[in-house]
């Protein structure tokens, strides 16, 4: 470029482009493909971001997507001041959301793994959270293991399926339920098999 210039738009990206250049989309540098904590409307969260992580350990997934939603993220829902989904193309793929009205919108990604969403409320002059995921214990991945169940309404907050008790039992009454639920009866196999 003969003559760079920064140039922050409305949207909130900065941008670096040649000076004079009328192109809207032309830019040699722009915030918005280098997100730190904070999503904004029209930014971009590509390839497998939809599952969080700390270090190499899952900590939380969303589920798929169905087309409405993340099946794990029901209070992610469209709502009358954005809309948002997956995006796809021959070069990307893409989370990101966008405003249908004049409502300031955010998202962060905070320092324990949340994912919240704001608006500002003019009347109040401040952030308002709307969304907030995960939303309980219930949520972080892998939490009671294999064949337990999560229920962030009782104490303690996991248990094992009907006809399994905890695998670790010392480990549980620690509340680590990671090493999930085995069968009260093993199985035996017959020698005999009915076709």
């Amino acid at each position: 470029m003969q003559n760079p210039i920064a140039q922050l738009l409305d949207s909130g990206n900065l941008v670096v482009k040649e000076a004079g250049d009328g192109n809207p989309i032309k830019f040699l540098w722009q915030s918005f493909d280098h997100p730190t904590d904070t999503l904004l409307p029209g930014m971009k969260l590509g390839r497998n971001y939809n599952i969080l992580k700390k270090g190499s350990d899952v900590v939380y997934r969303s589920g798929p997507w169905n087309g409405l939603h993340f099946s794990g993220a029901q209070n992610s829902r469209k709502d009358s001041f954005y809309t948002f989904g997956i995006f796809l193309s021959k070069t990307e793929v893409y989370f990101g959301y966008y405003l249908t009205s004049s409502v300031i919108t955010r998202l962060i990604l905070n320092h324990k793994g949340v994912l919240q969403g704001w608006y500002w409320g003019e009347h109040v002059h401040d952030w308002i959270p709307y969304l907030s995921v995960p939303r309980d214990n219930c949520d972080a991945y892998k939490l009671c293991g294999a064949y337990g169940i999560c229920n962030s309404q009782t104490l303690p907050v996991c248990g094992c399926l009907d006809k399994f008790v905890p695998k670790h039992y010392e480990d549980w009454q620690k509340a680590d339920w990671s090493g999930g639920c085995v069968r009260r009866t093993q199985l035996t196999a017959s020698k005999e098999m009915y076709f």
